[in-house]
């Protein structure tokens, strides 16, 4: 296991951000990556991270997931949007 967990979020909403809220408490996991429909509320959240953590904005949520150095992926869309959150 990697000594520092990398952590990718999908869907930047009210969700997504309570989840970059809870990993961002966690030692020895940062948030490397985001993506979200809108493109803009994933930059958004990126900015307030920008501080703490090294954050790259995704334009397809393909491209995060298949990233080999992200370690997790957090799912944080609209259920309605879980089997496929294009």
């Amino acid at each position: 296991m990697p000594e520092t967990l990398r952590v990718g979020i999908i869907g930047t909403g009210r969700a997504g951000w309570q989840h970059a809220a809870a990993f961002s408490r966690l030692p020895k996991v940062h948030v490397t990556g985001l993506w979200n429909r809108t493109r803009s509320r994933a930059d958004e959240l990126a900015a307030t991270l920008k501080n703490k953590f090294d954050v790259r904005v995704y334009d397809h949520w393909r491209d995060l997931v298949e990233n080999a150095e992200i370690d997790i992926i957090s799912i944080a869309t609209h259920p309605s949007l879980r089997e496929e959150p294009f």
